[in-house]
C-alpha cells in the first residue's frame, strides 16, 4: 500500500520527466535554423511564424536572400537585388529604389523584433543586404 508520500513522490517523478520532454522539444524548436517559404510570406524563426505579405517588397527581400541555399550568407549589393526582383520600374543606381531595398531590410528586422526580440536577423547597410550568420549555426 502506498502512503500520501510515495504518491506524491512518484506524481513529482511524472512530472519532472514531462517538463522535461516539453522543455527539449521547446529547445529543438527554438534552434532550428530560420526558414522563408516564399509561397506563403512566412519566416520561421526562433519558434515564430513570422508573416510578410507576399506582393510587399519586404517578401521580395526574404525571397532573394533565401534563394540561394549554397551561399545563404552572401551580400546582395543593391543592384542584385534589383536585378533578382526583375522589375522595371527599379532602376540600379536610382536612389529610390536603393531606399526600398533599405527600408525593406529594416522594416523586416522591426517585424522580427516585434516577435522575437532579435533586431539584426539582417545586416543592412547603405549598399547591401545579407541574412545575420549567427542566427544559422
Amino acid at each position: 500500500m502506498f502512503s500520501a508520500v510515495d504518491d506524491f513522490l512518484e506524481r513529482t517523478n511524472r512530472l519532472s520527466k514531462l517538463t522535461m520532454a516539453n522543455t527539449d522539444l521547446l529547445l529543438k524548436s527554438l534552434n532550428k535554423k530560420p526558414t522563408f517559404d516564399s509561397k506563403t510570406g512566412v519566416l520561421k524563426f526562433k519558434g515564430k511564424d513570422i508573416g510578410f505579405k507576399t506582393n510587399k517588397n519586404q517578401a521580395e527581400l526574404l525571397r532573394v536572400v533565401f534563394n540561394n541555399t549554397d551561399d545563404l550568407f552572401r551580400e546582395w549589393c543593391w543592384d542584385e537585388v534589383i536585378t533578382a526582383w526583375g522589375d522595371e520600374k527599379f532602376q540600379r543606381d536610382d536612389k529610390k529604389s536603393q531606399r526600398m531595398i533599405y527600408d525593406a531590410g529594416y522594416n523586416i528586422n522591426d517585424n522580427i523584433a516585434k516577435k522575437t526580440t532579435v533586431n539584426d536577423f539582417l545586416l543592412v547597410t547603405k549598399r547591401a543586404v545579407r541574412l545575420n550568420p549567427k542566427y544559422f549555426t
